[in-house]
C-alpha cells in the first residue's frame, strides 16, 4: 500500500470519526441513507472482549438486539433487577417482569442495532462491574431512528456476571 493511499484511508477513518461524534441523536431514514453505515462506527468500541465483563456485555446486547426473551432472561441476575426504559425507574423486580417490561419496550422499534461502546469493574467493588451499549432503533411505522445509550449494571455470583440493571439513557 503506498503512503498517499494509506493518508487518504487515514483521512476517511478521521473524517467518518468525526461523523459519529457530531451526528445528531435523532436521524431521517434520508439522512441515515446519505451517511450509509458511517454513523454506526465509533472509534471506541468493543467488538472482541478482553475480559469477561466485556464478554457478559457483549452478549447481552446481542440478546437485546435480537429480542429473543429466553436469551435475555439468562442474562439476568436471581433477585430483585432495578429497570428503568422510557419513564420512572423501577426497583425491586423480578427477573420475569424485566424481560417482559424490556420486549415490550422493544416492540416499538424496528431494525434495532447494538454496539458495545464500554465495559469495566466499578473501582474498588470488584464484585460489580457496568456496561455502555450504543442503542439504535427505528420506532415502529416511522422512518426516524433513534440512539440511545443502554446501561448494564452487573454484579458476580460465585460463578459468573449477572445483570441486575437496566437503563435505557436519553
Amino acid at each position: 500500500m503506498s503512503d498517499r493511499f494509506r493518508l487518504a484511508l487515514r483521512w476517511v477513518r478521521s473524517a467518518v470519526c468525526a461523523l459519529f461524534v457530531l451526528a445528531p441523536t435523532h436521524l431521517t431514514a434520508d439522512a441515515t441513507a446519505r451517511m450509509g453505515s458511517a454513523v454506526l462506527l465509533a472509534t471506541d468500541t468493543i467488538e472482541v472482549a478482553s475480559n469477561e465483563i466485556e464478554a457478559i456485555s457483549l452478549r447481552f446486547a446481542q440478546a437485546v438486539q435480537t429480542g429473543s426473551a429466553t436469551e435475555i432472561q439468562a442474562f439476568f441476575a436471581q433477585g430483585e433487577i432495578r429497570l428503568q426504559l422510557d419513564g420512572p425507574a423501577h426497583t425491586g423486580i423480578s427477573s420475569r417482569q424485566a424481560v417482559a417490561s424490556l420486549r415490550e419496550f422493544l416492540r416499538g422499534f424496528d431494525q434495532i442495532r447494538t454496539i458495545l461502546s464500554r465495559a469495566s469493574p466499578v473501582d474498588g467493588s470488584p464484585n460489580r462491574g457496568f456496561a455502555e451499549v450504543l442503542w439504535y432503533g427505528r420506532a415502529a411505522g416511522t422512518s426516524d431512528e433513534v440512539r440511545r445509550t443502554l446501561f448494564i449494571g452487573l454484579v458476580r455470583n460465585e460463578a459468573d456476571w449477572r445483570v441486575d440493571e437496566v437503563r435505557m439513557l436519553r
